[in-house]
Protein backbone atom coordinates (compact mmCIF):
# COMPACT_ATOMS: atom_id res chain seq x y z
CA UNK A 1 0.00 0.00 0.00
CA UNK A 2 2.85 2.42 0.78
CA UNK A 3 4.20 1.38 -2.45
CA UNK A 4 1.24 2.51 -4.42
CA UNK A 5 0.64 5.38 -2.56
CA UNK A 6 4.07 6.47 -3.42
CA UNK A 7 3.73 6.04 -6.78
CA UNK A 8 0.22 8.02 -6.48
CA UNK A 9 1.97 11.11 -5.54
CA UNK A 10 4.83 10.68 -7.71
CA UNK A 11 3.17 9.12 -11.26
CA UNK A 12 6.00 11.12 -13.07
CA UNK A 13 8.69 11.51 -11.41
CA UNK A 14 11.36 13.51 -13.79
CA UNK A 15 7.86 16.29 -14.12
CA UNK A 16 8.38 16.20 -9.93
CA UNK A 17 11.62 16.85 -10.05
CA UNK A 18 11.62 19.70 -12.64
CA UNK A 19 8.37 20.90 -10.82
CA UNK A 20 10.65 20.79 -7.49
CA UNK A 21 13.43 22.58 -8.98
CA UNK A 22 11.29 25.87 -10.60
CA UNK A 23 9.86 25.77 -7.38
CA UNK A 24 12.97 26.15 -5.64
CA UNK A 25 14.27 28.67 -7.82
CA UNK A 26 10.69 30.83 -7.60
CA UNK A 27 10.87 30.82 -3.77
CA UNK A 28 13.65 33.30 -3.83
CA UNK A 29 12.14 36.46 -5.40
CA UNK A 30 8.88 35.07 -3.29
CA UNK A 31 10.84 35.55 0.13
CA UNK A 32 11.53 38.88 -1.28
CA UNK A 33 8.16 39.96 -2.62
CA UNK A 34 6.49 39.07 1.25
CA UNK A 35 9.85 40.60 2.98
CA UNK A 36 8.13 43.88 1.14
CA UNK A 37 4.83 43.39 1.36
CA UNK A 38 5.37 42.93 5.31
CA UNK A 39 6.30 46.87 5.30
CA UNK A 40 3.11 47.42 3.96
CA UNK A 41 1.23 46.07 6.49
CA UNK A 42 -0.65 48.31 8.66
CA UNK A 43 0.34 49.70 12.08
CA UNK A 44 -2.14 50.50 15.12
CA UNK A 45 -2.01 53.73 15.96
CA UNK A 46 -4.21 56.71 17.66
CA UNK A 47 -2.24 59.31 17.80
CA UNK A 48 -4.68 61.80 18.19
CA UNK A 49 -6.41 59.93 21.20
CA UNK A 50 -2.83 60.04 22.57
CA UNK A 51 -3.09 64.22 22.73
CA UNK A 52 -6.74 64.09 24.02
CA UNK A 53 -5.87 61.73 26.75
CA UNK A 54 -2.59 63.71 27.50
CA UNK A 55 -4.56 67.01 27.70
CA UNK A 56 -7.27 65.12 29.88
CA UNK A 57 -5.28 64.25 32.39
CA UNK A 58 -3.21 67.06 32.45
CA UNK A 59 -6.34 69.00 32.53
CA UNK A 60 -7.68 67.47 35.47
CA UNK A 61 -6.16 64.69 37.73
CA UNK A 62 -9.48 63.48 38.75
CA UNK A 63 -9.48 61.56 35.48
CA UNK A 64 -5.84 59.77 36.48
CA UNK A 65 -7.50 56.91 38.16
CA UNK A 66 -9.86 55.82 35.60
CA UNK A 67 -6.72 55.94 32.71
CA UNK A 68 -3.86 54.58 35.33
CA UNK A 69 -3.87 51.07 33.13
CA UNK A 70 -2.40 53.09 30.32
CA UNK A 71 1.55 52.47 29.91
CA UNK A 72 3.73 54.78 28.41
CA UNK A 73 5.08 51.52 25.96
CA UNK A 74 1.17 52.26 25.09
CA UNK A 75 1.87 55.34 23.14
CA UNK A 76 3.14 55.58 19.74
CA UNK A 77 4.58 59.21 19.51
CA UNK A 78 7.93 59.84 21.47
CA UNK A 79 7.29 62.66 23.46
CA UNK A 80 3.90 61.45 24.57
CA UNK A 81 5.61 58.36 25.97
CA UNK A 82 8.48 60.66 27.75
CA UNK A 83 5.30 62.78 29.36
CA UNK A 84 3.18 59.64 30.21
CA UNK A 85 6.25 58.15 31.54
CA UNK A 86 7.09 61.35 33.53
CA UNK A 87 3.77 61.88 35.13
CA UNK A 88 3.70 58.07 36.07
CA UNK A 89 6.90 59.18 37.90
CA UNK A 90 5.55 62.54 39.25
CA UNK A 91 2.65 61.25 40.83
CA UNK A 92 4.24 58.47 42.32
CA UNK A 93 2.56 56.40 44.86
CA UNK A 94 -0.45 58.53 45.31
CA UNK A 95 -0.98 57.62 41.34
CA UNK A 96 -1.09 53.77 41.43
CA UNK A 97 -4.20 52.54 41.23
CA UNK A 98 -5.15 48.56 43.13
CA UNK A 99 -6.58 45.87 40.78
CA UNK A 100 -9.70 45.97 42.48
CA UNK A 101 -10.67 49.27 42.84
CA UNK A 102 -14.00 50.24 42.39
CA UNK A 103 -15.60 53.84 41.15
CA UNK A 104 -15.92 55.20 44.27
CA UNK A 105 -12.23 54.28 45.11
CA UNK A 106 -11.63 55.91 41.46
CA UNK A 107 -13.27 59.10 42.95
CA UNK A 108 -11.92 59.44 46.23
CA UNK A 109 -7.91 58.94 45.04
CA UNK A 110 -8.99 60.85 42.20
CA UNK A 111 -10.28 64.02 44.55
CA UNK A 112 -6.67 63.96 46.96
CA UNK A 113 -4.66 64.18 43.75
CA UNK A 114 -6.57 67.32 42.11
CA UNK A 115 -5.41 69.73 44.70
CA UNK A 116 -1.63 68.92 43.88
CA UNK A 117 -1.86 70.05 39.96
CA UNK A 118 0.67 72.29 39.94
CA UNK A 119 3.09 70.59 41.86
CA UNK A 120 2.38 67.36 39.84
CA UNK A 121 2.63 69.45 36.40
CA UNK A 122 6.09 71.31 37.37
CA UNK A 123 7.68 67.92 38.65
CA UNK A 124 6.90 66.49 35.04
CA UNK A 125 8.46 69.30 33.76
CA UNK A 126 11.72 68.91 36.19
CA UNK A 127 11.60 65.30 34.94
CA UNK A 128 11.52 66.24 30.84
CA UNK A 129 14.24 68.68 31.15
CA UNK A 130 16.51 66.40 32.88
CA UNK A 131 15.42 63.01 32.79
CA UNK A 132 14.48 61.98 29.55
CA UNK A 133 16.35 61.61 26.00
CA UNK A 134 15.08 64.88 23.88
CA UNK A 135 14.52 67.01 26.85
CA UNK A 136 13.39 70.27 24.85
CA UNK A 137 10.81 68.35 22.20
CA UNK A 138 9.25 66.90 24.92
CA UNK A 139 8.89 70.40 26.93
CA UNK A 140 7.41 72.03 24.11
CA UNK A 141 4.91 69.20 23.41
CA UNK A 142 4.38 69.68 27.19
CA UNK A 143 3.77 72.91 26.97
CA UNK A 144 1.72 72.30 24.18
CA UNK A 145 -0.73 70.24 26.09
CA UNK A 146 -0.92 72.58 28.87
CA UNK A 147 -1.59 75.49 27.06
CA UNK A 148 -4.71 74.26 25.47
CA UNK A 149 -5.96 72.60 28.51
CA UNK A 150 -5.57 76.33 30.28
CA UNK A 151 -7.39 78.01 27.40
CA UNK A 152 -10.29 75.57 28.03
CA UNK A 153 -10.24 75.58 31.65
CA UNK A 154 -13.77 76.56 31.37
CA UNK A 155 -15.02 73.68 29.92
CA UNK A 156 -12.89 71.38 31.37
CA UNK A 157 -13.69 71.62 34.76
CA UNK A 158 -17.26 71.28 34.23
CA UNK A 159 -18.06 69.26 31.21
CA UNK A 160 -18.53 65.19 31.66
CA UNK A 161 -18.44 64.46 28.02
CA UNK A 162 -14.77 65.24 28.50
CA UNK A 163 -14.36 62.55 31.16
CA UNK A 164 -16.06 60.09 29.00
CA UNK A 165 -13.85 61.40 26.34
CA UNK A 166 -11.02 60.78 28.35
CA UNK A 167 -11.64 57.27 29.22
CA UNK A 168 -12.73 56.82 25.70
CA UNK A 169 -9.12 57.81 24.14
CA UNK A 170 -7.16 55.84 26.90
CA UNK A 171 -9.20 52.37 25.93
CA UNK A 172 -7.98 53.51 21.92
CA UNK A 173 -4.10 53.82 23.08
CA UNK A 174 -4.88 50.64 25.29
CA UNK A 175 -5.74 48.63 22.41
CA UNK A 176 -3.17 50.21 19.52
CA UNK A 177 -0.63 49.57 22.20
CA UNK A 178 -2.14 46.36 22.63
CA UNK A 179 -2.26 45.56 18.94
CA UNK A 180 1.77 46.50 18.29
CA UNK A 181 3.36 45.39 21.37
CA UNK A 182 1.50 41.92 21.67
CA UNK A 183 0.10 41.56 18.24
CA UNK A 184 3.22 42.10 15.95
CA UNK A 185 4.42 38.48 15.14
CA UNK A 186 7.76 37.86 14.92
CA UNK A 187 8.25 41.34 12.74
CA UNK A 188 9.72 44.45 14.44
CA UNK A 189 7.55 48.08 14.75
CA UNK A 190 10.50 51.11 15.23
CA UNK A 191 10.25 54.28 15.02
CA UNK A 192 10.47 56.25 11.76
CA UNK A 193 12.90 59.45 11.12
CA UNK A 194 10.26 61.74 12.59
CA UNK A 195 9.38 60.02 15.85
CA UNK A 196 7.94 62.30 17.41
CA UNK A 197 5.23 62.88 14.74
CA UNK A 198 1.46 63.02 14.99
CA UNK A 199 0.36 62.61 11.85
CA UNK A 200 -0.26 59.52 10.20
CA UNK A 201 0.26 60.88 6.82
CA UNK A 202 4.30 60.67 8.29
CA UNK A 203 3.99 57.96 11.02
CA UNK A 204 5.97 58.28 14.01
CA UNK A 205 6.07 54.27 13.74
CA UNK A 206 6.44 51.87 10.95
CA UNK A 207 7.21 47.91 10.33
CA UNK A 208 10.88 47.18 10.14
CA UNK A 209 12.33 45.02 7.05
CA UNK A 210 12.38 41.23 7.79
CA UNK A 211 15.61 39.66 7.04
CA UNK A 212 15.71 37.34 4.62
CA UNK A 213 18.05 34.50 6.94
CA UNK A 214 19.51 31.52 5.01
CA UNK A 215 16.80 29.58 7.13
CA UNK A 216 13.64 31.54 6.00
CA UNK A 217 15.40 30.94 2.77
CA UNK A 218 16.28 27.47 2.71
CA UNK A 219 12.69 26.35 4.28
CA UNK A 220 10.81 28.42 1.88
CA UNK A 221 12.54 26.93 -0.92
CA UNK A 222 11.99 23.05 0.63
CA UNK A 223 8.24 23.83 0.79
CA UNK A 224 7.55 25.54 -2.40
CA UNK A 225 9.69 22.21 -3.94
CA UNK A 226 7.90 19.39 -1.61
CA UNK A 227 4.35 21.14 -2.75
CA UNK A 228 5.46 21.30 -6.80
CA UNK A 229 6.26 17.81 -6.37
CA UNK A 230 3.14 16.94 -5.26
CA UNK A 231 0.99 18.79 -8.09
CA UNK A 232 1.86 16.02 -10.87
CA UNK A 233 0.23 13.79 -8.81
CA UNK A 234 -2.89 15.59 -8.00
CA UNK A 235 -3.66 16.18 -11.43
CA UNK A 236 -3.78 12.71 -12.03
CA UNK A 237 -6.19 12.23 -9.48
CA UNK A 238 -8.09 15.13 -10.52
CA UNK A 239 -10.81 14.70 -12.72
CA UNK A 240 -9.02 17.18 -15.46
CA UNK A 241 -8.10 16.81 -19.41
CA UNK A 242 -6.90 19.07 -21.94
CA UNK A 243 -7.61 22.56 -21.23
CA UNK A 244 -9.29 21.54 -17.72
CA UNK A 245 -5.84 20.45 -16.92
CA UNK A 246 -4.17 23.52 -17.85
CA UNK A 247 -6.37 24.95 -15.52
CA UNK A 248 -6.46 23.20 -12.64
CA UNK A 249 -2.55 23.61 -12.97
CA UNK A 250 -3.08 27.56 -12.62
CA UNK A 251 -5.02 27.43 -10.39
CA UNK A 252 -2.92 25.17 -7.94
CA UNK A 253 -0.01 27.30 -8.86
CA UNK A 254 -1.63 30.45 -7.75
CA UNK A 255 -3.41 29.11 -4.36
CA UNK A 256 0.29 27.74 -3.81
CA UNK A 257 2.11 31.23 -4.30
CA UNK A 258 -0.65 32.75 -2.54
CA UNK A 259 -0.60 30.49 0.76
CA UNK A 260 3.33 31.03 0.99
CA UNK A 261 3.74 34.85 0.32
CA UNK A 262 0.24 35.20 2.99
CA UNK A 263 1.64 32.61 5.72
CA UNK A 264 5.50 34.95 5.57
CA UNK A 265 3.60 37.62 6.22
CA UNK A 266 1.27 36.63 8.90
CA UNK A 267 3.89 35.25 10.37
CA UNK A 268 6.38 38.91 10.45
CA UNK A 269 2.65 40.89 11.33
CA UNK A 270 0.14 38.49 12.71
CA UNK A 271 -1.91 40.01 9.73
CA UNK A 272 -3.91 38.32 6.34
CA UNK A 273 -2.09 40.68 3.27
CA UNK A 274 -5.42 41.24 1.52
CA UNK A 275 -4.15 42.45 -1.83
CA UNK A 276 -2.18 39.62 -2.18
CA UNK A 277 -4.91 37.20 -0.90
CA UNK A 278 -7.48 39.08 -3.29
CA UNK A 279 -5.29 38.79 -6.34
CA UNK A 280 -3.78 35.19 -5.32
CA UNK A 281 -8.07 33.97 -4.33
CA UNK A 282 -9.18 35.40 -7.21
CA UNK A 283 -6.97 33.97 -9.96
CA UNK A 284 -7.44 30.50 -7.98
CA UNK A 285 -10.84 30.73 -8.34
CA UNK A 286 -11.14 31.91 -11.51
CA UNK A 287 -8.46 29.22 -12.92
CA UNK A 288 -10.53 26.30 -10.94
CA UNK A 289 -14.04 27.76 -12.13
CA UNK A 290 -12.66 27.81 -15.91
CA UNK A 291 -11.05 23.97 -15.48
CA UNK A 292 -14.99 22.94 -13.89
CA UNK A 293 -16.38 24.70 -16.94
CA UNK A 294 -14.01 23.26 -19.73
CA UNK A 295 -14.32 19.70 -17.89
CA UNK A 296 -18.14 19.85 -18.80
CA UNK A 297 -18.98 19.85 -15.16
CA UNK A 298 -20.01 22.81 -13.24
CA UNK A 299 -21.49 21.65 -10.62
CA UNK A 300 -18.44 21.23 -9.04
CA UNK A 301 -18.01 24.63 -8.29
CA UNK A 302 -21.24 24.25 -5.64
CA UNK A 303 -19.05 21.73 -3.90
CA UNK A 304 -16.33 24.83 -3.18
CA UNK A 305 -18.96 27.37 -2.71
CA UNK A 306 -20.53 24.98 -0.32
CA UNK A 307 -17.34 24.35 1.40
CA UNK A 308 -16.68 28.03 2.28
CA UNK A 309 -20.02 28.72 2.96
CA UNK A 310 -20.30 25.38 5.84
CA UNK A 311 -17.03 25.81 7.12
CA UNK A 312 -16.53 29.62 7.26
CA UNK A 313 -20.05 30.12 8.82
CA UNK A 314 -18.54 27.25 11.41
CA UNK A 315 -15.72 28.97 12.42
CA UNK A 316 -17.10 32.41 12.37
CA UNK A 317 -19.61 30.95 15.30
CA UNK A 318 -17.40 29.33 17.18
CA UNK A 319 -14.97 32.52 17.47
CA UNK A 320 -18.24 34.74 18.49
CA UNK A 321 -18.79 32.05 21.41
CA UNK A 322 -15.42 31.95 22.12
CA UNK A 323 -15.48 35.87 22.49
CA UNK A 324 -18.32 36.14 24.21
CA UNK A 325 -16.75 32.96 27.04
CA UNK A 326 -13.70 34.40 27.18
CA UNK A 327 -14.02 37.84 25.90
CA UNK A 328 -11.48 37.64 23.10
CA UNK A 329 -10.92 36.49 19.63
CA UNK A 330 -10.36 32.80 19.44
CA UNK A 331 -9.03 33.26 15.81
CA UNK A 332 -8.78 36.28 13.18
CA UNK A 333 -10.80 37.30 10.47
CA UNK A 334 -7.61 36.58 8.36
CA UNK A 335 -8.12 33.08 9.07
CA UNK A 336 -11.67 33.01 7.70
CA UNK A 337 -10.23 34.98 4.47
CA UNK A 338 -8.01 32.05 3.65
CA UNK A 339 -10.55 29.59 3.71
CA UNK A 340 -12.27 31.17 1.13
CA UNK A 341 -9.20 29.47 -0.70
CA UNK A 342 -7.58 27.00 1.08
CA UNK A 343 -11.31 25.06 1.15
CA UNK A 344 -12.73 26.45 -1.46
CA UNK A 345 -10.43 25.67 -4.46
CA UNK A 346 -9.46 22.44 -3.96
CA UNK A 347 -12.78 20.87 -3.75
CA UNK A 348 -13.85 22.30 -7.20
CA UNK A 349 -10.22 20.94 -8.97
CA UNK A 350 -11.13 17.36 -7.22
CA UNK A 351 -14.98 17.43 -7.62
CA UNK A 352 -15.14 16.10 -4.18
CA UNK A 353 -16.69 18.10 -1.42
CA UNK A 354 -14.78 16.02 1.54
CA UNK A 355 -10.94 17.82 0.28
CA UNK A 356 -12.68 20.70 1.96
CA UNK A 357 -13.54 19.36 5.32
CA UNK A 358 -9.92 17.50 4.86
CA UNK A 359 -8.27 20.70 4.11
CA UNK A 360 -9.44 22.84 7.43
CA UNK A 361 -9.36 19.75 9.83
CA UNK A 362 -5.98 18.98 8.44
CA UNK A 363 -5.35 22.52 9.03
CA UNK A 364 -6.63 22.19 12.67
CA UNK A 365 -5.11 19.66 13.97
CA UNK A 366 -1.55 20.43 12.66
CA UNK A 367 -2.23 23.98 13.44
CA UNK A 368 -2.90 22.97 16.96
CA UNK A 369 0.55 20.60 17.25
CA UNK A 370 2.25 23.81 16.19
CA UNK A 371 0.74 25.47 18.92
CA UNK A 372 1.96 22.93 21.46
CA UNK A 373 5.11 22.88 20.47
CA UNK A 374 5.65 26.44 20.33
CA UNK A 375 4.05 26.23 23.92
CA UNK A 376 6.76 23.50 25.02
CA UNK A 377 9.47 25.66 23.75
CA UNK A 378 8.54 28.77 25.69
CA UNK A 379 7.54 31.00 22.41
CA UNK A 380 3.78 31.26 22.97
CA UNK A 381 1.83 31.36 25.79
CA UNK A 382 -2.25 30.29 26.69
CA UNK A 383 -3.31 33.90 26.29
CA UNK A 384 -1.02 34.99 23.20
CA UNK A 385 -2.18 35.02 19.63
CA UNK A 386 -0.42 32.68 17.19
CA UNK A 387 -0.13 32.78 13.44
CA UNK A 388 -2.34 30.18 12.15
CA UNK A 389 -2.47 31.45 8.52
CA UNK A 390 0.30 28.96 7.65
CA UNK A 391 -1.23 26.12 9.17
CA UNK A 392 -4.41 26.55 7.07
CA UNK A 393 -2.00 27.28 4.18
CA UNK A 394 -0.36 23.25 4.91
CA UNK A 395 -4.01 21.89 5.35
CA UNK A 396 -5.40 22.24 1.79
CA UNK A 397 -2.25 20.44 0.66
CA UNK A 398 -2.09 17.42 3.18
CA UNK A 399 -5.73 17.05 2.08
CA UNK A 400 -4.91 16.97 -1.55
CA UNK A 401 -2.33 14.37 -0.47
CA UNK A 402 -5.00 12.23 1.23
CA UNK A 403 -7.12 12.22 -2.16
CA UNK A 404 -4.47 10.36 -3.44
CA UNK A 405 -4.10 8.08 -0.82
CA UNK A 406 -8.03 7.78 -0.75
CA UNK A 407 -7.97 7.06 -4.17
CA UNK A 408 -5.12 4.84 -4.03
CA UNK A 409 -7.20 2.90 -1.44
CA UNK A 410 -10.52 2.41 -3.60
CA UNK A 411 -8.54 1.09 -6.02
CA UNK A 412 -6.46 -1.77 -3.90
CA UNK A 413 -10.05 -2.46 -2.52
CA UNK A 414 -10.93 -3.33 -6.19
Amino acid sequence: MVEDFLAGLFPHPIAAVVAAALAALASIPLVSFAARRTLKQPVALALEAEGLLLAGVLGDLRRWPYVAQVRATDFAAAHHHDIWEALVRALGENGVIGENADADDCARIGEQLAPHRSEVLDQVRHLLATASSQPALNLARFEELVAGVELSADVTASSDALDVATVTAAEEVIACGNDRNRLSGSGLVVPTANPNSTSTDDPPLARAATPTTRLRGAVTALVCAAGAALIPGWLTVFPVTGAAWVFALVSLVALGAMSVAVSLVDLDTLYIDVPVWAAGTGLAWAAAIASALAAGDPGRILAGLMMVAIIGISLEGTNLLFRLVRGMDGQGFGDTLLIIATVGVPPVLASDYRVGFWSVFAGLVIGGLGWFAARLAGRVHRKEPFAFGPWLSVGWVVACCWLVYDSVFMLAMR
